[in-house]
């Protein structure tokens, strides 16, 4: 579970997952003694929703900044010469 919260692709995205799963295990059980329902919802809806998981969010983000760094350097240059 932990993996698919963090993102199967990444290296990294697993530790994420873990850190995500332990921070929500322990806030929500302050709160209910049912805190695996909410866990598990949680876990459905990232599953639906971003099936790369939050390192695959997180690898989408920096490769569109990295895009829009290379589209303003391309203009950039394309203006000098």
């Amino acid at each position: 579970m932990m993996t698919l919260l963090g993102g199967l692709g990444t290296l990294w995205g697993p530790f994420i997952g873990a850190a995500l799963f332990i921070f929500g295990q322990d806030y929500i059980s302050t709160m209910t003694e049912h805190w695996m329902i909410f866990m598990g919802l949680a876990v459905i809806l990232l599953v639906l929703f971003m099936p790369t998981g939050i390192g695959g969010l997180v690898n989408q983000v920096i490769k569109k900044r990295q895009k829009k760094v290379d589209d303003v350097y391309r203009i950039e240059h394309e203006e000098t010469h």
